[in-house]
Formats: C-alpha cells, structure tokens, sequence
C-alpha cells in the first residue's frame, strides 16, 4: 500500500512538473475613474529620477508594458499624447525569507515557511527548496519576490485617472517572461477592474 501510494505521488509530480506551461500567480488591486476607454487613447512614459539612473533597463521594461497596454487600446505617441504613464517594477531576489526570519529547522516537516502569498515553502538538508500551494518538486534558491505598479495620468487635468498595482512570488528566475503575465494580470478588466484585492491567473510557457 505504501509502495502504491508512494508511486501515484511520484506520477503526479512529474506530471505536473513536466507540464510545459507555468502558472503565474498574481494579486491585483486597481482604481479606476475611468468610464470606457478613451477615445484618444494615446500616451507617453514618463520616468521618476530614479529610473533615469538605468535607462536600459526601463526601457526594456517600457517595451513589455508597451504590449500589455497595446492590448488593452492604448497607444503610444509621444508627439501627441493624452495620458502619462509610470511603471515601477521591483524584483527581490532572496536566499534568506523575510517573512519569517531564520529557517525553523532543516528537513521537512520541520524546516519551512509560509510565504506573504501563502505558498508553504520546505528547505530539505541539502539546501533545496520544495512546495506546496502551487508549486511541485524541488528547486535551488534563490526566491523571488516581483511587483509592478502602472499610474496613467490625465495630461489635460493632471489628474491620476488609473491606478493598478500587482505582486507575485515563485522560484523563477527569468524575470523577463513572468513580467508580461504580471502587466497583463494587472490591466485585466481595464478601464473598469472590480473593486478590492483579487488574484489573476496568468499562463507562460515553462
């Protein structure tokens, strides 16, 4: 019976890890005062100081939010813009969790953790990490922790019209793909996204 049930474990855990796509889970909240869709539905980017620091890399992240955009009607011109857009994106690559200090213990059941998505997380005796709550198999730190945040701002007003933030934690560590997924999951629903928190489901290849 032991030997059975080790071995339907073991079929579904490399089911599901050779499956060639990957779940992304992220957490959204949005505002939004905006009706429909504008009509003219054109911006530009704007950067904080501090993102002029790293140009390559804004830009490069502008080009992925650049697409998420394009898909919900909004245009880039920077000749003729209606509305500003910021994006902020903050990677944490971690060893260490922050949200629970020092490792409990070494092993399972005894060495884990609860991540802030509620992902319970096992470190084993030769430094690997495991999962339950979405995430199957083993696989080596680090841990990484994203979130975005995207404001498009009224020009003829100066006001905030639209505002969605979004954050997701997981063991991959090709930021470039997850980042879509995050800015697509962030501009679900635009422009009128439900009120409150909620979780949007993103799928990439593996």
């Amino acid at each position: 019976m032991v030997r059975t049930i080790a071995a339907l474990l073991l079929g579904v855990w490399l089911l599901s890890g050779c499956s060639g796509m990957i779940t992304v889970e992220n957490d959204v909240q949005a505002y939004s005062t905006l009706p429909a869709i504008p009509a003219r539905a054109s911006y530009r980017f704007d950067w904080l100081p501090s993102q002029q620091v790293d140009a390559p890399r804004q830009a490069r992240l502008e080009a992925i939010a650049r697409q998420a955009l394009a898909h919900v009607g909004m245009q880039v011109d920077d000749a003729h813009p209606a509305y500003s857009v910021q994006i902020d994106v903050n990677v944490q690559r971690l060893i260490a969790p922050p949200w629970g200090g020092a490792w409990p213990g070494w092993g399972f059941p005894g060495g884990y953790i609860v991540t802030p998505r509620g992902h319970v997380i096992w470190r084993n005796d030769f430094g690997r990490f495991g999962a339950f709550g979405g995430y199957n198999g083993f696989y080596d730190t680090p841990y990484y922790l994203r979130s975005i945040r995207l404001t498009l701002r009224d020009l003829a007003t100066d006001q905030i019209v639209y505002e969605t933030h979004a954050s997701q934690d997981g063991p991959w560590g090709d930021t470039d793909a997850i980042l879509p997924a995050m800015f697509e999951a962030a501009l679900r629903d635009f422009p009128n996204p439900p009120q409150g928190p909620r979780r949007v489901d993103v799928q990439i290849p593996r």
